[in-house]
């Protein structure tokens, strides 16, 4: 994923780089889309992350005929443990970071072999005007005193369409300006957020271990269990079962789905029974009432769950008003 957005990066940013057929290259526009636009992404990104709980990846995205084979496998994973967000969301990173990685590319490649000369061009914007925001821009790198702005700088390098440029003027020194941009706006806090996904999908993958003594597990709520439906049951699947366990399953259980979120009906969420219960899928079903369905399989034959899991799934019901485990067969 970010060797394609390493190499799309590359390619799409080199045409604005490299500048007109004076080797001229419009600043404004670089930062508008360079920066300005990988920053816009970013905070779209940073909303959805706010709105996660109510966000739910369509059940059809691990259907996507362009997905690899191990992509789709890894994101039904991720959706039987309510990690799929994550997924979406660190793949997504990889991708940006790997575009914006393409452009520094693009950019250290053109000043390696070519003389960049940065000009900016505006009708309504003076030097006097721009000068104060660029320098509120390099407030992340004030350190790095060749990266700042100035007043002079902005005054030498400014384009005028109808006379030729001063041959003597600074126009390569932008190029430090631009190159922090990138790192500070876009590049890092695409790194930090790819952290920051990889951390989530590791606690999905790795549940802190619990250790009970016989006394605890005798003194917890195990919680009621039922070998009874509602007739109105909207059938969830989260266990991502196999076509020849699903046609095992009674006839209620026909219309069962993907799982996609639950409704105003009481629901019967279908789990593998060996997998422990995660605080994604209590998330999940908190504020709606149903039945869990823990299920076990071998060789496209169902089996009763194991005493254990059985006894874990029932701790999870318990500390979920409206919900039961379902004992079937």
């Amino acid at each position: 994923m970010m060797l394609l957005g390493l190499a799309v990066g590359c390619l799409l940013s080199w045409p604005l780089l490299a500048g007109d057929a004076h080797g001229q290259v419009n600043l404004l526009a670089v930062l508008s889309l360079l920066v300005g636009l990988p920053v816009l992404t970013l905070l779209l990104t940073l909303l959805a992350l706010l709105r996660k709980q109510s966000w739910i990846p369509p059940a059809g995205w691990q259907h996507l005929p362009l997905l690899p084979a191990t992509w789709k496998a890894q994101l039904r994973q991720y959706r039987l443990q309510g990690g799929s967000f994550w997924w979406l969301l660190l793949s997504g990173q990889w991708l940006m970071l790997g575009l914006s990685l393409g452009t520094v590319l693009a950019l250290w490649l053109l000043l390696l072999f070519t003389d960049l000369h940065f000009v900016w061009r505006s009708t309504l914007l003076t030097a006097q005007d721009l000068e104060p925001w660029l320098r509120l821009l390099a407030w992340p790198w004030s350190f790095w005193e060749a990266a700042q702005p100035s007043l002079d700088l902005l005054e030498q390098t400014q384009g005028n369409r109808l006379a030729l440029p001063d041959a003597q003027a600074p126009f390569s020194r932008w190029w430090t300006f631009v190159l922090a941009a990138q790192f500070f706006y876009v590049v890092l806090p695409r790194f930090l957020l790819l952290l920051h996904a990889a951390w989530r999908l590791r606690q999905l993958q790795t549940p802190e271990p619990v250790t009970r003594t016989e006394t605890t597990v005798q003194a917890l709520d195990l919680g009621t269990t039922t070998n009874q439906w509602p007739p109105d049951a909207q059938w969830l699947d989260a266990a991502w079962l196999p076509r020849e366990i699903a046609g095992q399953l009674p006839e209620p259980a026909m219309a069962i789905r993907d799982w996609a979120g639950g409704t105003g009906q009481p629901l019967v969420v279908v789990v593998r029974a060996w997998e422990p219960p995660l605080a994604e899928l209590a998330d999940r079903l908190n504020g709606t009432r149903g039945l869990i369905l823990p299920l076990a399989w071998k060789e496209s034959q169902l089996q009763h769950p194991e005493a254990s899991h059985w006894q874990e799934w029932r701790r999870f019901a318990a500390a979920l008003p409206g919900w039961k485990v379902l004992h079937w067969p």
